[in-house]
């Protein structure tokens, strides 16, 4: 009836207007995330989901990319259950909505990955990052820069769980494919040989560490420049190996070149200055030069209070606080003369040293062939 073709126009037109509000919603959220109001832009975003839950018509894959919005704010808040959250949601929508395969839910699992290596649940992230890379090999193939840093994303996975020769083995994968597709000197390549060399590191590889180390640093002085402050990183980083082999004098002489970098390049402040400053006093503390270790480790506490970081205030304070009790008798050298107390450098391995902090060999042009799933739907459905 004409009526009902009215109603119906109505109900069109009302349902258009409240998809164009929510998106204008979802706008201001953006905006907001962007400036850094985090609130603010939950708050815009929910908007956008209560006027699409009021017209399911304009429901859907809006909905998803929303709540994915939520849950990336979230992330940036450090709120992880609620990132967690939202994520699981927007995977939900995209499953109903568009199947099992789409290109889409590749990007919300290794958003749900990361969130869950973040939060130490090493096996959940596996399990997202494996249904990712699937599903990543059924579009893109093996021989993508996606399908690498999937790769290298379950290897920090690995990492994190002390399977290190797994993680060991995607990470050069991933090296193989990056350099095919990149090139030996890119500074991705380069952050691929600093997650390996981390790996060799926190295994107790020295020698294969510092090869890695090396090869990264040269990258990236090609591609950053002799001073940028990620190749201060990575001198610090080698700096903490050749601790590690005893060699203090070569140890000492790139921590002061490292330091030397970080104190032009960035604010005394900075947390890289505190940190290098902690691991030359660890040095110190190591060789019995407790008074070189004491003035070292006070110009980082000193650092630590100007910036108000209190993690770093408290274990800064707590070096030197034991410091002090084994100058009053306790000695904290064995027989052979190594300090017993030298688990403070093993900070310096940063995995996902990209900004995500990092984890990232061979040179001939091999092509890695993912060896293909039994059951590619079941690994998807179950992420």
């Amino acid at each position: 009836t004409e009526n009902e073709m009215n109603k119906f126009r109505h109900e069109s037109h009302a349902c258009e207007r409240y998809k164009e509000m929510a998106e204008k919603f979802d706008n201001i959220g953006r905006n907001f995330d962007a400036e850094g109001y985090y609130d603010k832009s939950i708050e815009a975003h929910i908007e956008a989901l209560r006027i699409r839950k009021r017209y399911p018509e304009s429901n859907g894959i809006s909905t998803a990319i929303t709540l994915q919005e939520i849950g990336n704010v979230q992330l940036k808040r450090r709120f992880f259950p609620e990132s967690l959250s939202a994520y699981a949601a927007s995977l939900t929508i995209r499953k109903e909505e568009l199947g099992l395969y789409d290109m889409g839910l590749a990007v919300t699992l290794c958003k749900i990955g990361y969130v869950q290596n973040t939060v130490s649940n090493h096996r959940a992230a596996l399990k997202a990052f494996k249904a990712a890379l699937a599903i990543r090999e059924i579009h893109l193939g093996t021989n993508h820069m996606l399908f690498a840093e999937t790769l290298e994303s379950m290897g920090i996975s690995y990492v994190k769980g002390g399977k290190f020769r797994k993680a060991l083995s995607l990470l050069k994968q991933s090296l193989l494919i990056k350099q095919l597709i990149l090139g030996q000197d890119d500074e991705e390549v380069g952050s691929t040989f600093n997650n390996i060399a981390n790996v060799h590191y926190t295994r107790g590889d020295l020698d294969e560490a510092l090869e890695a180390y090396e090869k990264c640093l040269e990258i990236k002085k090609k591609t950053l420049g002799n001073h940028h402050l990620d190749v201060a990183t990575t001198l610090n980083n080698m700096a903490s190996v050749f601790l590690e082999k005893h060699q203090y004098t070569t140890a000492a002489m790139v921590y002061a070149e490292s330091l030397e970098m970080q104190k032009i390049q960035c604010d005394g402040g900075h947390e890289d200055v505190i940190q290098t400053l902690c691991n030359v006093g660890d040095m110190h503390k190591r060789t019995g030069e407790r008074g070189k270790a004491e003035e070292t480790y006070s110009e980082a506490l000193w650092l630590a209070k100007l910036g108000n970081d209190e993690e770093k205030i408290i274990a800064i304070e707590l070096e030197i606080s034991q410091m002090k009790d084994d100058v009053e008798g306790i000695s904290t050298f064995e027989d052979d003369g190594l300090p017993l107390l030298t688990q403070q450098v093993k900070k310096n391995a940063t995995f996902l040293e990209s900004k995500d902090p990092a984890v990232k060999t061979d040179r001939k042009k091999m092509i890695f062939r993912c060896k293909k799933s039994r059951n590619l739907e079941a690994v998807i459905a179950a992420a």
